[in-house]
Protein backbone atom coordinates (compact mmCIF):
# COMPACT_ATOMS: atom_id res chain seq x y z
CA UNK A 1 0.00 0.00 0.00
CA UNK A 2 3.03 2.60 0.78
CA UNK A 3 4.47 1.91 -2.54
CA UNK A 4 0.86 2.08 -4.61
CA UNK A 5 0.21 5.64 -2.09
CA UNK A 6 4.00 6.54 -3.64
CA UNK A 7 2.93 6.09 -7.31
CA UNK A 8 -0.45 8.07 -6.61
CA UNK A 9 1.07 10.96 -5.39
CA UNK A 10 4.15 10.97 -8.00
CA UNK A 11 1.55 10.64 -10.93
CA UNK A 12 -0.57 13.39 -9.13
CA UNK A 13 2.68 15.51 -9.07
CA UNK A 14 3.34 14.62 -12.37
CA UNK A 15 -0.36 16.06 -13.68
CA UNK A 16 0.67 19.01 -12.25
CA UNK A 17 3.57 19.98 -13.81
CA UNK A 18 2.13 18.31 -17.50
CA UNK A 19 5.90 16.00 -17.52
CA UNK A 20 5.49 14.58 -20.93
CA UNK A 21 7.25 11.74 -22.60
CA UNK A 22 7.15 11.86 -27.08
CA UNK A 23 7.79 8.79 -29.30
CA UNK A 24 8.55 8.27 -32.63
CA UNK A 25 5.59 6.39 -33.15
CA UNK A 26 2.53 7.71 -31.37
CA UNK A 27 3.42 11.29 -32.14
CA UNK A 28 0.89 13.62 -33.86
CA UNK A 29 0.19 17.36 -35.40
CA UNK A 30 -2.91 19.16 -36.39
CA UNK A 31 -3.37 20.09 -39.92
CA UNK A 32 -3.85 23.65 -38.95
CA UNK A 33 -1.09 23.96 -36.88
CA UNK A 34 1.49 26.59 -37.84
CA UNK A 35 4.89 27.58 -37.02
CA UNK A 36 3.87 30.00 -34.68
CA UNK A 37 1.61 27.61 -32.93
CA UNK A 38 4.55 25.26 -32.69
CA UNK A 39 6.74 27.80 -31.24
CA UNK A 40 4.17 28.79 -28.36
CA UNK A 41 3.82 25.51 -27.59
CA UNK A 42 7.80 25.07 -27.10
CA UNK A 43 7.39 28.30 -24.87
CA UNK A 44 4.86 26.65 -23.03
CA UNK A 45 7.09 23.96 -22.29
CA UNK A 46 9.80 25.79 -21.82
CA UNK A 47 7.85 27.99 -18.87
CA UNK A 48 7.25 24.94 -16.82
CA UNK A 49 10.37 24.97 -15.74
CA UNK A 50 10.82 27.72 -12.66
CA UNK A 51 13.60 30.66 -13.35
CA UNK A 52 15.42 28.27 -10.95
CA UNK A 53 15.00 24.99 -12.43
CA UNK A 54 16.14 26.97 -15.97
CA UNK A 55 19.56 28.34 -13.97
CA UNK A 56 20.19 24.74 -12.57
CA UNK A 57 20.07 23.30 -16.21
CA UNK A 58 21.95 25.55 -18.05
CA UNK A 59 24.97 25.48 -15.32
CA UNK A 60 24.78 21.74 -15.58
CA UNK A 61 25.03 21.64 -19.02
CA UNK A 62 28.19 23.78 -19.10
CA UNK A 63 29.54 22.06 -16.16
CA UNK A 64 29.34 18.72 -17.69
CA UNK A 65 30.61 19.94 -20.92
CA UNK A 66 33.75 21.97 -18.73
CA UNK A 67 34.51 18.27 -17.83
CA UNK A 68 34.32 16.68 -21.02
CA UNK A 69 36.25 19.18 -22.76
CA UNK A 70 38.80 19.00 -19.86
CA UNK A 71 40.05 15.67 -20.19
CA UNK A 72 41.80 16.68 -23.57
CA UNK A 73 42.75 20.24 -22.14
CA UNK A 74 46.04 18.83 -20.54
CA UNK A 75 47.42 17.71 -23.87
CA UNK A 76 46.39 21.27 -25.69
CA UNK A 77 48.00 23.00 -22.79
CA UNK A 78 50.97 21.35 -23.25
CA UNK A 79 51.13 21.62 -26.99
CA UNK A 80 50.37 25.77 -26.89
CA UNK A 81 53.31 26.03 -23.78
CA UNK A 82 55.85 24.18 -26.31
CA UNK A 83 55.05 25.81 -28.77
CA UNK A 84 55.33 29.15 -27.11
CA UNK A 85 58.57 28.23 -25.95
CA UNK A 86 60.16 26.93 -28.84
CA UNK A 87 58.49 30.05 -31.40
CA UNK A 88 58.51 33.21 -28.48
CA UNK A 89 61.76 32.54 -26.69
CA UNK A 90 61.50 36.26 -25.73
CA UNK A 91 57.91 36.74 -24.59
CA UNK A 92 59.34 36.85 -20.94
CA UNK A 93 60.89 40.11 -22.21
CA UNK A 94 57.52 41.64 -23.59
CA UNK A 95 55.33 40.51 -20.33
CA UNK A 96 57.66 41.85 -18.17
CA UNK A 97 56.09 45.28 -17.70
CA UNK A 98 52.29 43.61 -17.81
CA UNK A 99 53.49 40.94 -14.97
CA UNK A 100 55.89 42.45 -13.23
CA UNK A 101 58.37 39.37 -13.14
CA UNK A 102 61.86 38.78 -13.95
CA UNK A 103 62.02 39.58 -17.40
CA UNK A 104 64.62 36.42 -17.74
CA UNK A 105 61.96 34.21 -15.77
CA UNK A 106 60.70 31.27 -17.57
CA UNK A 107 57.58 31.37 -16.06
CA UNK A 108 56.21 33.70 -18.79
CA UNK A 109 55.75 30.66 -21.07
CA UNK A 110 53.63 28.76 -18.39
CA UNK A 111 51.21 31.12 -17.19
CA UNK A 112 51.00 32.58 -21.16
CA UNK A 113 50.01 28.88 -22.06
CA UNK A 114 47.82 28.31 -18.97
CA UNK A 115 45.49 31.44 -19.86
CA UNK A 116 45.17 31.20 -23.20
CA UNK A 117 44.46 27.29 -22.56
CA UNK A 118 41.97 28.38 -20.08
CA UNK A 119 40.10 30.47 -22.33
CA UNK A 120 39.85 28.12 -24.97
CA UNK A 121 38.56 25.34 -22.41
CA UNK A 122 35.60 27.51 -21.56
CA UNK A 123 34.63 28.45 -25.29
CA UNK A 124 35.21 24.82 -26.19
CA UNK A 125 32.98 23.80 -22.82
CA UNK A 126 30.43 26.48 -24.60
CA UNK A 127 30.30 25.02 -27.79
CA UNK A 128 29.52 21.14 -26.43
CA UNK A 129 26.95 22.34 -23.91
CA UNK A 130 24.27 21.33 -26.48
CA UNK A 131 26.17 17.91 -26.45
CA UNK A 132 25.71 17.07 -22.96
CA UNK A 133 22.24 16.44 -22.61
CA UNK A 134 19.90 13.68 -22.64
CA UNK A 135 18.35 13.55 -26.37
CA UNK A 136 21.59 14.59 -27.83
CA UNK A 137 24.98 12.97 -25.57
CA UNK A 138 23.53 9.52 -27.41
CA UNK A 139 20.78 10.08 -29.59
CA UNK A 140 19.87 6.54 -30.41
CA UNK A 141 19.83 5.10 -26.70
CA UNK A 142 17.58 8.30 -26.34
CA UNK A 143 15.40 8.14 -28.93
CA UNK A 144 14.76 4.44 -28.42
CA UNK A 145 13.78 4.78 -24.72
CA UNK A 146 11.47 7.26 -25.90
CA UNK A 147 9.61 5.50 -27.77
CA UNK A 148 9.34 2.38 -25.53
CA UNK A 149 8.70 4.20 -22.24
CA UNK A 150 5.56 5.77 -24.87
CA UNK A 151 4.80 2.26 -25.42
CA UNK A 152 4.91 1.81 -21.64
CA UNK A 153 2.65 4.54 -21.37
CA UNK A 154 0.13 3.26 -23.77
CA UNK A 155 -0.18 -0.47 -21.86
CA UNK A 156 -0.53 1.12 -18.70
CA UNK A 157 -3.31 3.48 -20.07
CA UNK A 158 -1.87 6.44 -18.59
CA UNK A 159 -3.51 9.44 -19.72
CA UNK A 160 -2.76 13.21 -19.12
CA UNK A 161 -1.34 16.04 -21.03
CA UNK A 162 1.71 15.78 -23.58
CA UNK A 163 3.14 19.05 -24.40
CA UNK A 164 5.85 17.34 -26.88
CA UNK A 165 2.63 15.55 -28.62
CA UNK A 166 0.85 18.79 -28.74
CA UNK A 167 4.10 20.97 -30.44
CA UNK A 168 4.15 18.15 -33.11
CA UNK A 169 0.50 17.88 -33.61
CA UNK A 170 0.81 21.62 -34.81
CA UNK A 171 3.09 20.69 -37.68
CA UNK A 172 2.02 17.08 -38.64
CA UNK A 173 -1.85 16.05 -39.59
CA UNK A 174 -1.22 13.01 -40.72
CA UNK A 175 0.59 11.44 -37.38
CA UNK A 176 -2.36 13.30 -35.60
CA UNK A 177 -4.73 11.01 -37.76
CA UNK A 178 -3.07 8.00 -36.68
CA UNK A 179 -3.02 8.92 -33.41
CA UNK A 180 -6.39 9.67 -32.97
CA UNK A 181 -6.92 5.87 -34.45
CA UNK A 182 -5.21 4.48 -31.98
CA UNK A 183 -7.24 6.08 -29.28
CA UNK A 184 -10.24 4.93 -30.87
CA UNK A 185 -9.00 1.58 -31.44
CA UNK A 186 -8.41 1.63 -27.48
CA UNK A 187 -11.45 2.45 -26.37
CA UNK A 188 -13.10 0.42 -28.02
CA UNK A 189 -11.67 -2.93 -26.88
CA UNK A 190 -13.54 -4.22 -23.72
CA UNK A 191 -13.21 -3.90 -20.14
CA UNK A 192 -13.82 -7.71 -19.52
CA UNK A 193 -10.72 -8.74 -21.84
CA UNK A 194 -9.02 -11.78 -20.85
CA UNK A 195 -6.02 -10.58 -19.30
CA UNK A 196 -5.60 -10.82 -15.92
CA UNK A 197 -3.94 -7.83 -14.36
CA UNK A 198 -2.04 -8.15 -11.44
CA UNK A 199 -2.10 -4.90 -8.93
CA UNK A 200 1.56 -5.27 -7.74
CA UNK A 201 2.97 -5.76 -11.31
CA UNK A 202 0.95 -2.98 -12.33
CA UNK A 203 2.39 -0.53 -9.58
CA UNK A 204 5.89 -1.85 -9.79
CA UNK A 205 5.33 -0.84 -13.97
CA UNK A 206 3.83 2.87 -12.71
CA UNK A 207 6.62 3.64 -10.26
CA UNK A 208 9.34 2.42 -13.29
CA UNK A 209 7.16 4.85 -15.50
CA UNK A 210 7.70 7.82 -12.70
CA UNK A 211 11.10 7.52 -12.13
CA UNK A 212 11.75 7.86 -15.95
CA UNK A 213 9.67 10.41 -16.55
CA UNK A 214 11.24 12.39 -13.36
CA UNK A 215 14.60 11.71 -14.68
CA UNK A 216 13.92 13.30 -18.18
CA UNK A 217 12.37 16.20 -16.61
CA UNK A 218 14.38 17.15 -13.70
CA UNK A 219 17.53 16.47 -14.97
CA UNK A 220 17.74 16.73 -18.66
CA UNK A 221 21.34 17.55 -18.51
CA UNK A 222 24.40 16.82 -16.58
CA UNK A 223 26.99 14.45 -16.06
CA UNK A 224 24.65 11.15 -15.90
CA UNK A 225 23.82 11.24 -19.67
CA UNK A 226 27.53 12.32 -20.95
CA UNK A 227 28.60 9.37 -19.06
CA UNK A 228 26.07 7.20 -20.24
CA UNK A 229 25.39 6.18 -16.52
CA UNK A 230 21.87 7.99 -16.70
CA UNK A 231 20.98 5.91 -20.23
CA UNK A 232 22.29 3.00 -17.94
CA UNK A 233 19.59 3.72 -15.02
CA UNK A 234 16.86 4.62 -17.48
CA UNK A 235 17.34 0.81 -19.32
CA UNK A 236 17.09 -0.58 -15.82
CA UNK A 237 13.71 1.07 -15.00
CA UNK A 238 12.66 0.49 -18.42
CA UNK A 239 13.52 -3.56 -18.47
CA UNK A 240 11.68 -4.04 -14.84
CA UNK A 241 8.81 -1.93 -15.96
CA UNK A 242 8.54 -4.50 -19.00
CA UNK A 243 8.89 -7.47 -16.83
CA UNK A 244 6.13 -6.55 -14.76
CA UNK A 245 4.08 -6.26 -17.96
CA UNK A 246 4.31 -9.83 -18.67
CA UNK A 247 2.13 -10.22 -16.06
CA UNK A 248 -0.98 -8.73 -17.06
CA UNK A 249 -0.44 -8.73 -20.84
CA UNK A 250 -2.85 -10.60 -23.17
CA UNK A 251 -1.78 -13.97 -23.97
CA UNK A 252 -0.81 -13.74 -27.18
CA UNK A 253 1.40 -10.54 -26.56
CA UNK A 254 3.23 -12.85 -23.65
CA UNK A 255 3.83 -15.21 -26.73
CA UNK A 256 5.39 -13.36 -28.78
CA UNK A 257 7.82 -11.56 -26.37
CA UNK A 258 8.83 -15.41 -25.61
CA UNK A 259 9.67 -16.04 -28.75
CA UNK A 260 11.22 -12.72 -29.29
CA UNK A 261 13.16 -13.56 -25.92
CA UNK A 262 14.33 -17.31 -27.08
CA UNK A 263 16.29 -15.96 -29.96
CA UNK A 264 17.80 -13.75 -27.85
CA UNK A 265 18.80 -16.54 -25.52
CA UNK A 266 20.08 -18.26 -28.27
CA UNK A 267 22.16 -16.33 -29.69
CA UNK A 268 23.78 -14.64 -26.27
CA UNK A 269 26.79 -16.43 -23.88
CA UNK A 270 24.23 -16.07 -21.08
CA UNK A 271 25.18 -18.72 -18.53
CA UNK A 272 22.83 -21.64 -17.98
CA UNK A 273 21.12 -20.87 -21.31
CA UNK A 274 19.87 -23.95 -21.41
CA UNK A 275 17.33 -23.81 -18.49
CA UNK A 276 16.11 -20.59 -18.91
CA UNK A 277 14.87 -21.82 -22.70
CA UNK A 278 13.52 -25.31 -21.07
CA UNK A 279 11.68 -22.66 -18.56
CA UNK A 280 10.48 -20.29 -21.08
CA UNK A 281 9.15 -23.51 -23.17
CA UNK A 282 7.41 -25.35 -20.44
CA UNK A 283 5.68 -21.83 -19.46
CA UNK A 284 4.56 -21.12 -23.01
CA UNK A 285 3.13 -24.87 -23.30
CA UNK A 286 1.24 -23.92 -20.10
CA UNK A 287 -0.27 -20.36 -20.92
CA UNK A 288 -1.30 -21.55 -25.17
CA UNK A 289 0.16 -25.30 -25.38
CA UNK A 290 -0.57 -24.23 -29.47
CA UNK A 291 2.50 -22.20 -29.43
CA UNK A 292 4.46 -25.18 -28.54
CA UNK A 293 4.88 -25.89 -32.13
CA UNK A 294 6.79 -22.73 -32.49
CA UNK A 295 9.65 -23.47 -29.68
CA UNK A 296 9.87 -27.10 -30.78
CA UNK A 297 13.21 -25.90 -32.40
CA UNK A 298 14.94 -25.86 -29.26
CA UNK A 299 17.81 -28.69 -28.24
CA UNK A 300 19.92 -28.07 -25.20
CA UNK A 301 22.75 -29.78 -26.82
CA UNK A 302 23.37 -30.57 -30.34
CA UNK A 303 25.37 -33.81 -29.08
CA UNK A 304 22.81 -37.05 -28.75
CA UNK A 305 19.78 -34.65 -28.75
CA UNK A 306 17.81 -37.23 -29.87
CA UNK A 307 18.76 -39.85 -27.11
CA UNK A 308 18.74 -37.17 -24.43
CA UNK A 309 14.68 -36.25 -25.75
CA UNK A 310 13.64 -39.90 -25.91
CA UNK A 311 15.36 -40.37 -21.95
CA UNK A 312 13.85 -37.64 -20.26
CA UNK A 313 10.98 -38.53 -21.73
CA UNK A 314 11.06 -42.07 -20.40
CA UNK A 315 11.68 -40.59 -17.32
CA UNK A 316 8.92 -38.46 -17.24
CA UNK A 317 6.65 -40.83 -17.88
CA UNK A 318 8.18 -43.19 -15.50
CA UNK A 319 7.82 -41.05 -12.69
CA UNK A 320 4.11 -39.76 -13.66
CA UNK A 321 3.07 -43.14 -13.45
CA UNK A 322 4.91 -43.76 -10.53
CA UNK A 323 3.17 -40.63 -8.96
CA UNK A 324 0.04 -41.68 -10.06
CA UNK A 325 0.24 -45.28 -8.40
CA UNK A 326 1.30 -43.66 -5.03
CA UNK A 327 -1.51 -40.88 -5.04
CA UNK A 328 0.85 -38.16 -5.02
CA UNK A 329 -0.27 -36.96 -8.77
CA UNK A 330 -1.45 -33.73 -7.03
CA UNK A 331 1.68 -31.67 -8.60
CA UNK A 332 0.98 -33.24 -11.97
CA UNK A 333 -3.08 -32.12 -11.96
CA UNK A 334 -1.75 -28.21 -9.91
CA UNK A 335 -0.05 -27.71 -14.07
CA UNK A 336 -3.64 -27.27 -14.93
CA UNK A 337 -4.89 -26.18 -12.09
CA UNK A 338 -6.24 -22.27 -12.15
CA UNK A 339 -2.89 -20.99 -10.51
CA UNK A 340 -0.60 -22.43 -13.62
CA UNK A 341 -1.92 -19.49 -15.80
CA UNK A 342 -0.45 -16.75 -13.20
CA UNK A 343 2.97 -19.00 -12.14
CA UNK A 344 3.75 -19.34 -15.82
CA UNK A 345 3.88 -15.56 -16.19
CA UNK A 346 5.96 -15.85 -13.35
CA UNK A 347 8.33 -18.02 -14.73
CA UNK A 348 8.75 -16.07 -17.88
CA UNK A 349 8.84 -12.93 -15.79
CA UNK A 350 11.69 -14.51 -14.30
CA UNK A 351 13.57 -15.29 -17.61
CA UNK A 352 12.91 -11.80 -18.95
CA UNK A 353 14.82 -10.03 -15.69
CA UNK A 354 17.89 -12.71 -15.71
CA UNK A 355 18.16 -11.84 -19.64
CA UNK A 356 18.20 -8.30 -18.67
CA UNK A 357 20.25 -8.35 -16.07
CA UNK A 358 22.54 -9.78 -18.54
CA UNK A 359 22.23 -6.90 -20.82
CA UNK A 360 22.40 -4.51 -18.46
CA UNK A 361 25.91 -5.48 -17.38
CA UNK A 362 27.17 -6.17 -20.25
CA UNK A 363 26.25 -2.46 -20.95
CA UNK A 364 27.56 -1.50 -17.61
CA UNK A 365 30.54 -3.06 -18.36
CA UNK A 366 31.14 -1.39 -21.31
CA UNK A 367 30.42 2.52 -20.59
CA UNK A 368 32.78 2.03 -17.31
CA UNK A 369 35.65 1.05 -19.50
CA UNK A 370 34.58 3.89 -21.19
CA UNK A 371 34.70 6.43 -18.19
CA UNK A 372 37.96 4.36 -17.08
CA UNK A 373 39.38 5.48 -20.22
CA UNK A 374 39.00 8.99 -20.42
CA UNK A 375 40.12 8.88 -16.57
CA UNK A 376 43.23 7.68 -18.21
CA UNK A 377 43.52 10.00 -20.79
CA UNK A 378 43.12 12.90 -18.82
CA UNK A 379 45.48 12.15 -16.21
CA UNK A 380 48.21 11.30 -18.36
CA UNK A 381 47.76 14.41 -19.96
CA UNK A 382 47.95 16.29 -16.49
CA UNK A 383 51.26 14.31 -15.71
CA UNK A 384 52.47 15.03 -19.10
CA UNK A 385 51.64 18.67 -18.55
CA UNK A 386 53.52 18.77 -15.04
CA UNK A 387 56.87 17.25 -16.57
CA UNK A 388 57.10 19.90 -19.57
CA UNK A 389 56.56 22.32 -17.23
CA UNK A 390 59.48 21.12 -15.10
CA UNK A 391 61.15 20.66 -17.95
CA UNK A 392 60.70 24.28 -18.93
CA UNK A 393 61.40 25.87 -15.52
CA UNK A 394 64.96 24.04 -15.08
Amino acid sequence: MDKLTHVQQAIGHLNSTSLTVASPVSNGGAAAGTNATAKAKSDKVWSKHTLRDRVRICFTAFGASLVMAGVIMPFVSSVIMVGLYLALPNLSVSLSPVLHLDPHSKWYTLISSGLLATILWLVVALLYTPFSTAKVANMRSYGLLRGRLCQLKANLDIEGPDNELEMLEAKFADIKTAVDKIKEIKRNIPSNTSCQCNQAAQTDALACYIDISKMFHQSPTGLLWVLSTGYLNAWSLMHHAEEALIEFECIEEVVREAMHDKLAIQGSTISGKDELLDKLVQAVTVLDPAAEVYFKEHQPDKNGAVINELTEAFKQKAFKQLMVQNGLDSDIKSKTGPNAASLARVALREVRSTLNDFRDKSREEIVRARNKLLASIALTGVVTHILLAIAILN
